[in-house]
């Protein structure tokens, strides 16, 4: 696939094959064959994306009336076509220092040795279009924290809390380090349907469980370690309910800041009593592991 854009539709039934064809107009091609996600191509450069989604859009919009309302409600997503390319490939990732990330297809793969011995723990994903494939910075700082907090014997028979799971990387990561049980939160629809996959990917929904409950409805002092990578904005909101679910002494993984914002939040909760026990930069980002003592 060359450089370019694609854009997935969600429309809320079948479309007729001649609206699909239809919509392949202009610069845009159909790829793959899900007619329940259609996944649209457009090849060229960053600076022609804004024309040729405005081409779709028109498009679109030309069938709104014939189709009865289908692509009205529509959910779009659109990334560059190389995020696609890295999404959807069967080639492994290594995630931490001892884990590797391999499609389902990808069962047959010989690993290479990694850090401490590990390095042929594996996970299987189907990102979707769910965040958390494992790539961004936060992930992978939430990933080094889990196996921080493993070497100490601090996730093993532990109850894990999951906020904002998106694919469920990192409830499942603990759940195959031995967490007792998993509790994985999001609101996205998307990112449930994908988390829910991803668990039975990994044969784990005996010890894994994917909701959309909110915070303030799940028992108070509950969980030994919750793993939250948000945007500050979330956190901020978010942070008092998530502190209630924590057991007394219980650990907090957080990420999603900048070096600035996390010096800055955690400066501000002073009064819940936060340790910083460890921490760890890259490109930009933050992760923290907190303990929160009575």
């Amino acid at each position: 696939m060359a450089e370019g854009l694609v854009v997935q539709i969600r429309p809320a039934g079948p479309l007729p094959r001649d609206c699909i064809q239809r919509l392949c107009q202009g610069p845009w091609t159909l790829i793959g064959n899900d007619p329940a996600k259609l996944t649209l191509f457009a090849p060229g450069p960053e600076d022609a994306w804004d024309e040729a989604l405005s081409f779709l859009q028109d498009t679109v919009n030309a069938l709104e009336e014939p189709l009865g309302g289908l692509l009205a409600g529509a959910r779009w997503e659109a990334m560059p076509a190389s995020r696609y390319r890295d999404i959807n490939a069967e080639v492994p990732k290594r995630a931490g220092n001892s884990w590797w990330i391999l499609a389902p297809r990808a069962a047959r793969i010989t690993l290479p040795a990694g850090g401490n011995g590990q390095g042929r723990r594996t996970i299987f994903m189907e990102p979707g279009w769910a965040f958390g494939d494992g790539c961004h910075p936060t992930t992978q700082g939430c990933i080094h924290a889990l196996e921080y907090l493993e070497e100490r014997g601090l996730v093993q028979g532990r109850r894990a809390l999951d906020v904002g799971t998106g694919t469920g990387i990192l409830g499942i990561i603990a759940a195959k380090m031995s967490a007792e049980a998993v509790l994985c939160l999001d609101v996205d629809k998307e990112a449930l349907e994908v988390a829910r996959g991803n668990v039975q990917l990994n044969s784990l929904e005996e010890r894994v469980l994917v909701s959309d409950t909110p915070l303030s409805r799940l028992p108070a002092g509950h969980w030994h370690l919750v793993l939250a990578n948000l945007t500050v904005s979330v956190m901020a909101r978010l942070f008092a309910e998530i502190l209630a679910r924590l057991h007394e002494g219980g650990y907090l993984v957080l990420s999603g800041f900048g070096p600035n914002q996390a010096c800055m939040f955690l400066n501000g909760r002073q009064d819940t009593n936060p340790t910083l026990l460890w921490s760890m930069e890259e490109d930009g980002w933050t992760t923290m592991v907190l303990r929160f003592d009575p």
